[in-house]
């Protein structure tokens, strides 16, 4: 395949698939047989402007945090790759900051905060919820950050073990339950609100 036709394929650019290449050719170069290199922490100063767009509602400002080629992954549930605003990062930080009014009413928060914490030193995001006066702990977000973008974004809403568990180390209330998007009926989907 040509460059052309991969960056077609992932909803990308040339550019963003040639670094990608780069990046990958550099980690085969690594020595075999020793430890894995321990993934370098997010900024707490990027991981703070992601948070201050979320509370601006500025959809625009988040996607102008991505690398070119960056992902998003709502682990166990989807992959977005690139700007395509159907499929790519831009439909997973929409429903980041607004939420999904297609699912039933029960399955939407009161309130919704995001707060920054360091969790075994790395600066992670929380998505604080209340429901029914109860605040807790619903989602937890992981940043890959390159050139001082997001390269990648790890949402774990529907991972409640790995919620849980940070939850509880970090001393919070957890409110867990869900390990998939809710759906009408299997294989169906809600009708898009736009």
């Amino acid at each position: 395949m040509t460059l052309e036709e991969i960056a077609d394929l992932l909803a990308t650019t040339s550019g963003a698939v040639k670094a990608a290449l780069h990046r990958g050719r550099d980690r085969l170069r690594e020595p075999d047989g020793g430890a894995a290199p321990r993934r370098r922490a997010p900024s707490p100063e990027l991981v703070d402007r992601f948070i201050e767009r979320w509370n601006a509602r500025d959809l625009k400002g988040l996607v102008a945090l991505m690398l070119e080629g960056g992902s998003a992954v709502n682990v166990g549930n989807s992959v977005h790759v690139g700007l395509d605003p159907e499929k790519g990062v831009p439909a997973f930080l929409h429903a980041v900051v607004h939420g999904h009014p297609e699912w039933p009413a029960a399955f939407t928060p009161d309130a919704r905060r995001l707060e920054r914490m360091d969790f075994q030193g790395e600066p992670i995001v929380l998505a604080i919820n209340t429901r029914h006066g109860t605040e807790a702990l619903e989602v937890v977000f992981r940043f890959d950050e390159e050139d001082g973008r997001i390269a990648r974004i790890r949402a774990y809403g529907f991972c409640p073990d790995t919620v849980r568990s940070v939850g509880e180390a970090l001393g919070l209330p957890v409110r867990t339950g869900i390990y998939r998007a809710p759906t009408p009926a299997p294989g169906a989907y809600w009708p898009d609100p736009k």
